[in-house]
């Protein structure tokens, strides 16, 4: 009974610190995209921040922004790379890469409020997200049963969506009020599929951590792995709120 204990409180610390890690990521994220956000729509407004006063002929600030994002874009996949890299040689930190990483999704997410997408949605999608991916996490960790299960049947989905889409192509040409439905539709599959893989992966995360043997470099690796899940997560909630807002 005591080493079982002991197991149970070595594997509540090590997921503390996974969604602590989580935690400060999603901060960084947030002061890059409210910064960059900012930045660049008061720099293409002149300082008003309405839309309705962009400068047009400013294309140089403009085009300075899209080739920050893919900068940022390209960044994002490096940096994942480099963070899986290090983490299974285990010879450097993996914080450097890690908070590069959560800084260039800020900048990407930053589009967002550059676009004009008012803080109320912004703060609805962070929310519905928050409750969504915390239940599904709390699903994966406490379920005894092998959700990997899940995660093939999410990429089934995936295909069967991918395949329907095509085939739809000549609908959407003739009546291009079916592509919002198909595109509401599209994103919520995604999200349903992504909520299924916060289950899985958190179960996978739990199993890690009781084994005791998890380093810092592992907790971080698993901390980016439930932070990206959360980041498209509360992407596409704000895709469909952003959709239904506009309807």
């Amino acid at each position: 009974m005591e080493s079982h204990s002991t197991v149970d409180l070595t594997t509540s610390h090590s997921m503390g610190k996974v969604y602590l890690y989580m935690g400060f990521a999603l901060l960084i994220t947030a002061a890059f995209a409210f910064g960059f956000g900012a930045l660049f729509s008061g720099l293409l407004t002149g300082w008003t921040y309405d839309l309705k006063a962009i400068n047009y002929n400013n294309v140089g600030i403009f085009y300075a922004y899209i080739g920050v994002l893919i900068a940022s874009g390209i960044g994002v996949l490096i940096t994942g790379i480099v963070m899986h890299s290090i983490v299974a040689r285990g010879r450097h930190s993996a914080w450097p890469a890690y908070i590069i990483y959560s800084s260039l999704i800020g900048i990407l997410v930053s589009a967002f409020l550059v676009v004009g997408i008012d803080f109320v949605t912004l703060g609805e999608a962070f929310v519905i997200s928050a409750i969504a991916f915390g239940t599904m996490g709390l699903i994966g960790y406490f379920s005894k049963r092998n959700l990997s299960i899940l995660a093939m049947i999410g990429f089934v989905v995936l295909i069967s969506l991918s395949l329907f889409g095509f085939t739809m192509l000549f609908t959407f040409i003739f009546f291009p009020g079916a592509l919002r439905l198909f595109s509401i539709i599209y994103n919520a599959v995604i999200l349903f599929v992504l909520l299924l893989m916060v289950a899985v992966d958190t179960q996978n995360v739990r199993r890690i951590m009781e084994t005791g043997s998890a380093s810092n470099n592992l907790c971080l690796l698993c901390a980016y792995i439930m932070y990206t899940d959360f980041i498209n997560i509360f992407i596409r909630v704000l895709f469909i709120l952003m959709r239904f807002k506009r309807n």
